[in-house]
């Protein structure tokens, strides 16, 4: 297997020579600010470097409202800060503190709705925060994960010992802990059900489970960056590995974590603990994430000890010299990359022209032109090329002519005016669509939606289904198409 590392950085050469440019792409980051890691200023220097706006959002005192004029436009803001964005330029990125209370998650989840790029997503954040969730996760995708059993109440403590292997020593484990904190090595049950009790006296509501000692002095760390996680066909880009390195047990403890004093040093990894890694951060729906792998030095077998979405950077770096922040902003600065929240639509669905009504669309994800296309029945484009006078059913209209879109059909390149017009779908409005005159008389649609404008609304093709959405009043069977100019545009 070809090591994923070796080749992060052609990978990422690659995609940007798909864009050519990184200017007005906005990364905000959302975090509980007073708790945030070394990794905020890191970020903001990488940004900064790519002439990036970036800016630093509390969550705990966030506020979101759109534009009353726009309202596909927002304004984020805290005390300190106040920015304009929308999905087109803004990547939001998250760490763990946007799942701290209704609130904060709220806010993630306007974002997402309004189809921003979120790294990472509010699902992915809450099922990494919640260790019993992410070993359930990993557990249902066949991946290895210690035993591990929820403390339900002091009179259950014996049947989780079972759950877990019936030993000692076992891990006790809060669930929503991080960075080593809330965690602990057991070895009886008198002093499992000490410690659970006193926990519960100080706070009843924290959450405990119990989890299986796997013996050995060290864990790896292994960062992911994952690009498609559904793919038709797995490429092996749709994941790559940052780096990873090898942190050692703290002395006399039992945890490895660097922020807690642990060190770290270079390692190399095999291709089934690559694998693992690649397939956990899948799993969790992870864009960016760490996973822990554990080894155990009595069967050599690995086990996913947890997936952190808001991975620390600073022990990576110290062991490797890799800067993991500088590919995640080279990786998240390219729009190709984005990911974003989709909903499934048949690969016919009806949208709505303002003046026109309503049109039926066939949405082609092999559709990568400059523009969308709309039927006409008549068109003539002004002597100065500026403007284009058309026609559809009894509806006539006049459209200033933004660019050309150039269609080869059979052996004649045919030059397409493209205008602006608003779609209505799903019962929102997108403003300024870029759109082609075409005549698609003989189609089974009049309007073909092309890629760009499919992203701009968050959609994914079921091409197994026709009008998952909307439907139509006629009857649609499959046209045919024309056999000669698809384009009949008059220029005079």
């Amino acid at each position: 297997m070809k090591n994923r590392l070796s080749y992060f950085n052609d990978f990422v050469i690659n995609e940007a020579k798909k864009t050519k440019s990184v200017r007005g792409i906005r990364v905000v980051l959302l975090s509980n600010v007073s708790e945030e890691s070394k990794s905020v200023p890191a970020i903001k220097a990488e940004c900064e470097k790519r002439g990036l706006k970036f800016v630093v959002i509390d969550i705990d005192k966030c506020g979101l409202r759109t534009m009353e004029k726009d309202k596909e436009n927002f304004v984020i803001y805290d005390n300190n800060s106040k920015l304009k964005i929308n999905s087109e330029n803004t990547v939001i990125l998250t760490r763990r503190g946007v799942v701290k209370s209704t609130y904060t998650r709220d806010i993630v989840e306007q974002l997402e709705s309004a189809n921003f790029f979120v790294v990472n997503t509010l699902e992915s954040i809450i099922a990494c925060e919640n260790k019993y969730i992410t070993s359930k996760i990993l557990q249902d995708k066949g991946l290895p994960v210690p035993k591990m059993a929820l403390i339900e109440n002091e009179s259950m403590i014996e049947e989780s010992v079972k759950a877990v292997g019936d030993k000692f020593p076992v891990i006790l484990k809060m669930l929503s802990g991080s960075q080593g904190i809330g965690v602990s090595i057991v070895d009886s049950i008198e002093s499992l059900k000490s410690v659970v009790q006193t926990i519960w006296k100080a706070n009843k509501r924290v959450e405990l489970l119990i989890q299986e000692k796997i013996e050995s002095d060290h864990d790896l760390r292994i960062h992911v960056l994952t690009k498609r996680f559904n793919s038709p066909i797995p490429d092996e880009q749709d994941s790559v590995l940052l780096g990873y390195m090898r942190r050692n047990t703290i002395k006399k403890d039992f945890r490895t974590n660097h922020s807690l004093g642990g060190s770290v040093e270079k390692t190399k990894v095999t291709p089934e603990q690559e694998e693992i890694a690649i397939e956990s951060a899948k799993a969790l729906g992870c864009n960016w994430c760490g996973v822990d792998i554990i080894v155990d030095k009595k069967t050599g077998k690995n086990y996913v000890l947890e997936v952190n979405a808001s991975p620390g950077t600073e022990g990576l770096k110290k062991a490797t010299g890799i800067d993991v922040v500088s590919d995640v902003i080279d990786y998240i600065s390219n729009k190709q990359n984005w990911i974003r929240s989709k909903k499934t639509v048949g690969f016919r669905e009806v949208v709505t022209f303002p003046g026109i009504g309503d049109v039926v669309g066939k949405f082609d994800t092999g559709n990568g032109s400059k523009s969308s296309c709309l039927t006409y029945d008549k068109a003539v484009v002004s002597d100065d090329k500026k403007s284009v006078h058309w026609e559809l059913g009894d509806k006539k209209f006049t459209h200033k002519i933004i660019g050309y879109s150039n269609a080869e059909v059979g052996h004649v390149l045919q030059e397409r005016p493209i205008i602006e017009m608003d779609i209505i779908f799903l019962g929102k409005t997108y403003k300024k669509v870029h759109v082609s005159l075409v005549d698609r008389s003989k189609k089974s649609t009049k309007f073909l939606a092309n890629r760009k404008f499919m992203e701009r609304i968050g959609c994914a093709v079921s091409p197994y289904k026709t009008f998952i959405y909307t439907k139509f009043d006629k009857e649609y069977n499959a046209g045919e198409a024309k056999a000669d100019n698809h384009a009949g545009i008059k220029f005079e």
